[in-house]
């Protein structure tokens, strides 16, 4: 029995140095994420879309030739909105007895509104949301700079991807009629 201890003792020793000599060469690849080039990315655009949509593949390209280390990734929709629906939105209704006014709260993108009735401030809130959406979007190359506006980037995109505004409330959160 005491051999056999030894022998696992070892074993977990050699373990143990093998995997602080993996944690001490921390430039070695872990994964194998190859790179396309741009040009066979356009030579075998429809067959690389194939492979993201159908197989689910995440794609990087890069111009290669000139060695830029700047990379796109292509990935299915359904991939980026299944991800995004982890960006939950948490809508926070008040009603101010003071000002007799309801109020409406969406933390994630710090958009707030009010009415003298729930669907005045959601109506006024949608009509926030979309213009604060496009905003974020046509002034983007600053916003991705900004650390605090550039971790609304998810959440914003969730938005962006609406395409009805069924859709929107739903990602919203929101019920015209609750």
């Amino acid at each position: 029995m005491n051999n056999e201890n030894n022998k696992s003792s070892k074993n977990i020793d050699r373990r143990n140095a093998n995997m602080m000599e993996l944690l001490n060469d921390t430039n070695e690849k872990i994964f194998d994420n190859k790179v396309i080039g741009f040009r066979d990315l356009r030579n075998n655009l429809s067959e690389v879309i194939g492979r993201a949509v159908n197989n689910f593949e995440d794609i990087t390209s890069g111009n290669i030739k000139k060695g830029d280390d700047k990379t796109v990734t292509l990935i299915s929709t359904k991939v980026l909105e299944d991800i995004l629906s982890t960006y939950q939105f948490n809508p926070i209704f008040n009603f101010d007895k003071a000002t007799n006014q309801h109020e409406l709260i969406i933390d994630e993108i710090n958009i707030y509104s009010f009415g003298n009735t729930k669907e005045e401030a959601i109506a006024m809130l949608i009509d926030l949301v979309i213009d604060s959406t496009k905003d974020y979007f046509d002034s983007i190359d600053l916003n991705i700079r900004i650390p605090k506006l550039k971790a609304l980037y998810p959440y914003y995109l969730r938005i962006k991807h609406c395409n009805t505004m069924d859709q929107l409330l739903e990602v919203l959160n929101l019920s015209i009629n609750s």
